[in-house]
């Protein structure tokens, strides 16, 4: 009796470590946008960006780290126009944004750290050979 007694202790106290988490909550808040749109990039070398996009405004990256807690929240430093398309590419430890108004020749790329730096490539793009490019 005293056997299985001490298994039951054995195999409690090992369910408990093994199934123990820590959930920490962010102290900072985000406000949602009304308008526009959310994009999220997870697993950005330990950082997870969440992005609003609203027309004509500068886009806004909150940055959180592993344990989902508000690093900081980065403005970029360009306006999105009002009808246009928006690309994200996500490599290992940076994201490539692109946008393209419509109807117009006007394309912005941008690389963006997983630190929240930003650079602006949109200069890659100015001597196309393609016409179609642009269509």
């Amino acid at each position: 009796m005293n056997m299985y007694r001490l298994l039951f202790i054995l195999f409690y106290l090992y369910c408990t470590v093994v199934s123990a988490q820590k959930i920490q909550y962010s102290k900072g808040s985000v406000k949602e946008p009304g308008t526009g749109f959310i994009r999220l990039i997870a697993g950005l070398s330990g950082h997870h960006h969440l992005i609003h996009f609203t027309a004509n405004k500068k886009p806004v990256i909150h940055i959180f780290n592993e344990r989902l807690t508000l690093d900081s929240t980065i403005t970029l430093n360009f306006k999105l126009p009002e009808s246009c398309d928006v690309k994200l590419i996500q490599f290992h430890d940076y994201y490539i944004l692109y946008t393209h108004t419509e109807r117009t020749a006007k394309h912005q790329l941008f690389r963006i750290n997983s630190d929240g730096t930003s650079r602006n490539l949109s200069f890659l793009l100015t001597k196309t050979a393609d016409s179609a490019w642009n269509k």
